[in-house]
């Protein structure tokens, strides 16, 4: 049974319907899944037993918490992450870039936010491309069977702190956006933009939790502590 004192990842797992309510409340459950539920609500001002029990009292939920991934192979996982999030990122993270950049061109001016936003979108995208790159060439390739349990054990630390950085991006994307909201007289591409965005923030918040949560958790827990090849 779940308590204020468990870790945001334990709770998904119990409940993974839960993740809409830590997504209404811009608590990290991605990169923040090692953090206790009563010290993040703390971080944001609110009571965690509120929480507790309104993730408790789930009975409905989005698709994501339909999802069942602790269920999953590793080999699943792998294909689902790759085939689903990694593919969606590559699509409609330029997508928000060519809207923005057309936002900017247009009424940068007017719009003081808005090349922040596309600077951070550029960042995003320089930080996320190859990171997918890495994943598909090592990690998540048949290749993997050569590394040694501690290879496999840097390449995850790796790739986890890397996640926490664009969690912190994602963060700022959100509150620079004011939670994807348009600003007042935005016009419809700049409105598109925002919801491209808001796309993109959700997707990948799932995406970092799959890897952080579930499949990077598998991959060690295969690993034997003597062995010098993963098998």
């Amino acid at each position: 049974m779940v308590t204020i004192q468990s870790p945001i990842s334990e709770i998904l797992r119990d409940s993974p319907k839960s993740v809409g309510v830590f997504h209404r409340l811009g608590i990290d459950y991605c990169c923040g899944g090692k953090t206790p539920l009563n010290e993040a609500c703390q971080d944001r001002g609110i009571d965690a037993s509120d929480v507790l029990r309104e993730v408790l009292s789930i009975t409905d939920g989005e698709a994501f918490g339909n999802l069942h991934a602790d269920l999953w192979s590793t080999d699943f996982l792998v294909s689902f992450i790759v085939a689903n999030h990694h593919s969606f990122l590559r699509t409609v993270l330029p997508l928000a870039i060519g809207q923005m950049s057309k936002v900017v061109s247009k009424h940068g001016e007017r719009f003081l936010d808005a090349p922040a936003i596309l600077e951070l979108l550029l960042e995003l995208q320089s930080a996320l491309l190859s990171h997918l790159d890495d994943e598909e060439r090592v990690l998540f390739s048949s290749s993997k069977v050569n590394l040694s349990s501690e290879q496999i054990r840097s390449i995850v630390a790796a790739h986890e702190t890397e996640h926490e950085e664009v969690g912190r991006k994602l963060q700022r994307l959100r509150a620079i956006t004011s939670d994807f909201t348009p600003p007042e007289g935005a016009c419809t591409t700049h409105r598109s933009a925002y919801t491209t965005m808001r796309a993109f923030y959700e997707d990948t918040m799932q995406h970092v939790y799959l890897e952080n949560a579930v499949l990077f958790p598998q991959m060690l827990e295969q690993i034997s502590p003597t062995s010098t090849t993963h098998h």
